[in-house]
């Protein structure tokens, strides 16, 4: 399945690298386009963050599956921040890295694939899933993302094969 990335920012090379390798080698076909700026608009200064709900507005005009990737600190009404943000069933998302930094690298990598993942299956068209292990949980803290797995559980997948018509690949968690 393939995924165009679009990076607002200026997001450190190194990190779109990992995050991107990490998401084809769970079978996605990572495809870039044109770096975009932070999206100015977007900014509240009361808050000192991003309304996400804009970055998603803008991938969503590009063609196909589109995961949009910021470190910007980005926030949607009704909530404090977000890691990430998708047009549920729409084939766009967006995910900060603003808030799953960590000195140790693997993990922050870690994260950010967690993160892009879930919103990925939000994308397309999957809703949070009770498993605690699956990487449709909600995640309301880096804790939470630790906790989870890189994968999709079985009724997640099943979902996913349902909802595209495809066999896959899709990651999953073997419990």
């Amino acid at each position: 399945m393939e995924i165009t990335y679009v990076i607002f920012g200026d997001v450190d090379q190194e990190d779109i690298f990992d995050i991107t390798t990490a998401l084809d080698n769970k079978g996605y076909t990572m495809k870039s386009t044109s770096e975009a700026p932070v999206i100015e608009e977007a900014y509240d200064p009361r808050r000192d963050q991003y309304l996400a709900d804009t970055f998603l507005e803008w991938v969503s005009m590009e063609s196909g599956l589109v995961l949009g990737i910021t470190d910007v600190d980005l926030y949607t009404e009704g909530l404090n921040f977000v890691f990430g943000l998708a047009d549920i069933g729409g084939r766009a998302a967006v995910i900060s890295l603003f808030h799953l930094k960590d000195s140790d690298r693997v993990r922050y990598i870690d994260r950010a694939v967690k993160e892009a993942l879930h919103e990925i299956g939000h994308a397309l068209g999957l809703h949070h899933c009770h498993n605690y292990w699956c990487v449709m949980h909600f995640s309301n803290t880096v804790w939470d993302t630790d906790r989870k797995s890189t994968e999709y559980c079985s009724t997640c997948e099943e979902k996913l094969r349902h909802l595209t018509g495809m066999k896959g690949p899709f990651p999953t968690y073997p419990g």
